[in-house]
């Protein structure tokens, strides 16, 4: 008995939250935006990915994602989460300055059999009639002819905060190495070092900029087409806010790594301002100061103040990436104890080499502030230590809470501030109550998985009670699986040995445990049980997840909202 998978392609969504379970939710625009003056910003950087239709990865075009800012040095600052999916790329492009002039809107026409046909305009209208058809969409392009900067290997480029979970939004910072610059003098923006850079200015303006979506999605029977990035570099002055106006973000708004800031209207946030989806990465800044914030993510854009992630509090771990980065010093920028049921009891060297060229002072190298469970028990980085000279730190962690640990700690060379990370585990010990109903090994949901294979084992109809309970089982992991949003679009679907293989839009921070394949009736569902409140542009995220019953009995379309389940013999 064999499957078929139909690759039949009915229309596709590139930009904007359509297809999302939360697109009512997390609406990509920019509110109260004007558009910046050619010249203005020469250090902001446009992140770009090389994207193709047929989801096989390569670069039939090149697609604005993110922002940046370049900070000297050949050094790019962005967001984590921006840059989290394109590390196995093979290659990615930044642009830096305000090159405008050389974006442009690329509409594409998606007909059966995947064929594509597509042209472009320097507005929001699409170029001609023939493009005016239900199955189009429109995205931001940049001409690939042009002088942007192509970054091979990213997986080498790219220095992601070991502090930085995908899917959350804590220690959201990434430091992008474009190598040489073929002689291009660019201009850097300084990056706040102090957090008083930042206190001067609550209740006052801070600037933001970016390429990000301008106006509310627009949807309809015929077409879906979501509002697509600004082709012009856009500025927007916003307040800075107290930490505890976001507390209506709860305990995802850190205190100590991120900042408050918006002139949001909940009634009317078209009326409001805020940065949105596409310019994630992108800096906030002071007018004619410093890089203070990056922005990060945030509730409907314009309804609630806007997240960032705090430069000031993550300057030491920018430096300590820079330093390794330009081969000032040679370190690692964490310290791995690994992971233990119940105890974690480990002892770790860490070696810090001089590569500076120069002898650099270590008399403030003393790790005065190590998280709790964390002992230096030998110190031989003291004093002056020679160029090419190395030393070594001795650890030990002893952890008994259960949990995962990701705990920066700083230190100083040469009185510069630098961030090395801890990371651990601690997991409860397997065993005790077995019925326990945490959703572990021995939950009874487990009885729900196993019934249907001692009742109808010589039966056709156990296959099918088996995807319903389990489905059952999977709810009880989930924080709403059946609630009334509606499935996510299901991009390129292959069936594999490990499941079911597809594409979701996501701004960047989708994990896997945001999603839940369900059963209702005779279909299968995506769904998301988490928003996806990152600010990067929507883009084709790839997942593997195993499928409730076997291949023989599932058939899929390209894309599609669901997979329709057929019987056995007609699977024949």
């Amino acid at each position: 008995m064999r499957s078929s998978v139909k690759a039949v392609l009915v229309w596709l969504v590139l930009i904007g939250a359509g297809g999302m379970a939360w697109a009512e939710d997390i609406q990509p625009r920019i509110i109260g935006g004007t558009v910046a003056n050619p010249g203005d910003y020469p250090f902001y950087t446009a992140l770009m990915e090389g994207f193709s239709w047929s989801g096989d990865g390569g670069g039939e075009h090149w697609n604005p994602v993110c922002g940046g800012s370049y900070i000297g040095n050949d050094l790019v600052l962005t967001a984590a989460h921006c840059v989290d999916n394109i590390t196995n790329s093979s290659e990615f492009a930044v642009l830096v300055g305000n090159n405008s002039a050389d974006m442009q809107y690329e509409f594409c026409k998606l007909l059966f059999a995947g064929s594509v046909t597509c042209d472009t305009s320097d507005d929001e209208s699409p170029p001609s009639s023939s493009f005016t058809d239900e199955h189009f969409t429109g995205y931001l392009a940049y001409d690939k002819n042009q002088n942007e900067i192509v970054v091979p290997s990213p997986r080498n480029k790219i220095f992601i905060h070991p502090g930085y979970v995908a899917g959350s939004f804590n220690n959201d910072v990434a430091l992008i190495y474009i190598g040489a610059n073929n002689g291009v003098d660019f201009t850097d923006i300084d990056v706040s070092n102090t957090s008083s850079d930042w206190t001067n200015q609550i209740g006052s303006m801070v600037r933001v900029i970016g390429h990000g979506n301008t106006d509310a999605m627009e949807t309809s029977t015929d077409q879906n087409v979501d509002s697509i990035p600004s082709a012009d570099l856009l500025q927007v002055d916003v307040t800075a806010r107290l930490d505890s106006e976001c507390d209506n973000y709860g305990s995802n708004f850190n205190t100590n790594t991120m900042l408050c800031a918006g002139n949001p209207n909940p009634i009317a946030p078209i009326n409001g301002k805020d940065s949105c989806q596409g310019d994630s990465g992108g800096p906030l800044f002071i007018n004619g100061g410093p890089q203070v914030g990056i922005v990060s993510w945030g509730a409907p854009c314009a309804s609630a103040n806007g997240v960032y992630t705090d430069v000031a509090a993550m300057r030491p771990w920018i430096n300590a990436a820079a330093r390794n980065i330009l081969d000032d010093f040679d370190f690692p920028l964490s310290v791995n104890f690994g992971s233990a049921s119940e105890t974690l009891s480990s002892s770790r060297s860490w070696i810090f080499t001089n590569t500076s060229g120069g002898s650099i002072d270590l008399s403030n190298f003393n790790f005065s502030q190590l998280p709790n469970g964390l002992d230096m028990i030998g110190n031989g980085c003291t004093g002056t230590l020679a160029a090419g000279a190395s030393c070594t730190v001795q650890f030990e962690a002893n952890m008994s809470d259960v949990g995962t640990y990701r705990r920066p700690f700083q230190f100083q060379a040469n009185s510069e501030p630098l961030e090395v990370t801890l990371l651990a585990s601690v997991s409860k010990a397997s065993g005790g109550n077995r019925f326990s109903g945490g959703g572990g090994a021995f939950s009874p949901w487990w009885l729900l998985l196993a019934a249907p294979l001692l009742m109808f084992r010589r039966t056709r109809k156990g296959p099918l009670a088996l995807v319903l309970l389990s489905t059952l089982g999977l709810a009880a992991c989930s924080s709403n699986p059946f609630a009334s949003e509606p499935p996510e679009v299901v991009f390129n679907p292959a069936i594999t040995e490990e499941g079911l293989e597809f594409s979701v839009m996501s701004n960047g921070c989708t994990q896997e445990n945001h999603l839940l394949l369900r059963v209702k009736g005779d279909e299968v569902e995506v769904v998301r049980t988490q928003p996806d409140m990152c600010r990067a542009t929507p883009q084709l995220k790839r997942f593997v997840m195993p499928l409730p019953e076997q291949e023989s009995v599932w058939q899929l379309e390209n894309p599609v909202r669901y997979s329709n389940r057929v019987s056995r013999e007609a699977a024949n």
